[in-house]
């Protein structure tokens, strides 16, 4: 089989009704269809600034900034999917991800650490996540998606 690859950026995924675009895209598609995806828009922006606020022990910075990257999930989530056992879990995978999130965050302020590999660590949450929300997505609409975590796919020195 011939693969097509279509990619969407932060904007494309930036609320619930973009993002309902973009699934329509892809269920139009068909199969054969491997798709990539940003963190939704302002997310990444966020994660550097997070990752600064990080190294520099800027408690107030990074309180608000861990808040706004869960809450902006969330709200995508919610405003995405009914109530319901995927919303759970997609709301769980989310507290996990911030919770996680958190604890690096801790870890470069007491290491003031700042190198290649800790910003990559910090900054590929939002697309980590969003790929988790559009396969789960996807798999509302009906539409038979596989997660492949781009860590396994990927290695960075």
């Amino acid at each position: 089989m011939q693969y097509r690859v279509f990619k969407f950026g932060g904007t494309s995924l930036g609320s619930p009704e973009a993002l309902q675009k973009v699934l329509a895209i892809v269920t139009a598609a068909g199969p054969g269809l491997l798709v990539v995806v940003s963190a939704c828009s302002s997310v990444t922006d966020n994660l550097y600034q997070l990752h600064r606020s990080s190294v520099h022990s800027e408690n107030e910075s990074i309180a608000g900034l861990l808040k706004a990257f869960e809450e902006r999930h969330l709200e995508l989530v919610q405003g995405l999917f009914p109530a319901s056992t995927r919303r759970s879990a997609l709301e769980a995978i989310i507290k996990r991800s911030a919770d996680e999130l958190s604890r690096i965050s801790q870890s470069l302020a007491i290491l003031a650490e700042d190198t290649p590999r800790t910003l990559s660590k910090t900054v590929c949450f939002g697309e980590r996540l969003m790929a988790a929300i559009v396969t789960e997505a996807l798999r509302e609409y009906g539409v038979e998606s596989q997660l492949v975590d781009s860590t396994r796919i990927i290695k960075l020195s």
